[in-house]
């Protein structure tokens, strides 16, 4: 099968075509998380079944700061690296009430910092924490559309792809979020099934495309 996002955004093609049969990954030993760490959480959404504790999420982060809840349900805020260019508006400040109220995900700002709320836990994520099944990015480069857009091509090992596949099967039409070292970068809906490869396209500059690439590299899968 082939796979699908659509977005708002210009932010994901994919670039594989087939899909190979899953793999059981390891477990992944207790180390600290090193840099250029590329993992994908399910975004919350109004209509999720915790969305009445949502309103305890954002009191704890707009007046303690609080990323998440001791007590609560499996999810965390998330910094936006670029709010501006996520929500499409130019005057982000004035206008937030407004998007955040219009749109499915669940958004906060804390003072000039603007935050989304994630899943972290479950089948809900693919994330590379201690303990979880095991996966790796096998190569990244900086690409170049003719429109002027500088992206990122992410290849994901077998562990990763299998893994990819199973989260987009089990949250099809659910937004997924794209997180580089615990920042969202953007987000499309699961449309069908993902396999090998991805293009990130966003709001980098030549510049930061090329150090991203460095760091997911350091963290890739020897060849």
């Amino acid at each position: 099968m082939r796979a699908c996002f659509q977005s708002a955004l210009p932010a994901i093609v994919l670039l594989g075509a087939s899909c190979s049969p899953s793999q059981t990954a390891t477990t992944r030993p207790a180390a600290e998380k090193p840099k250029g760490v590329l993992e994908f959480r399910v975004l919350a959404t109004k209509d999720d079944p915790d969305a009445y504790k949502f309103s305890d999420y954002r009191e704890a982060l707009t007046q303690r700061g609080d990323l998440s809840l001791a007590d609560g349900p499996a999810y965390r805020w998330f910094a936006i690296k670029d709010p501006a260019d996520f929500f499409k508006s130019k005057n982000l400040k004035d206008e937030f009430d407004g998007i955040r109220k219009s749109r499915p995900e669940i958004a906060e700002r804390r003072v000039d910092d603007y935050y989304i709320l994630a899943h972290t836990a479950g089948d809900h994520v693919m994330t590379n924490v201690p303990g979880a099944p095991a996966w790796s990015v096998k190569t990244a480069r900086v690409i170049r559309s003719t429109r002027g857009y500088t992206g990122i091509g992410v290849d994901l090992d077998d562990a990763g792809k299998s893994q990819l596949e199973k989260l987009a099967q089990s949250h099809q039409g659910r937004p997924l979020g794209i997180f580089l070292d615990d920042h969202f970068i953007m987000h499309a809906a699961v449309m069908d099934v993902i396999t090998k490869g991805i293009t990130i396209h966003g709001s980098f500059s030549p510049s930061e495309a090329e150090e991203t690439v460095k760091l997911l590299r350091k963290t890739s899968t020897p060849q």
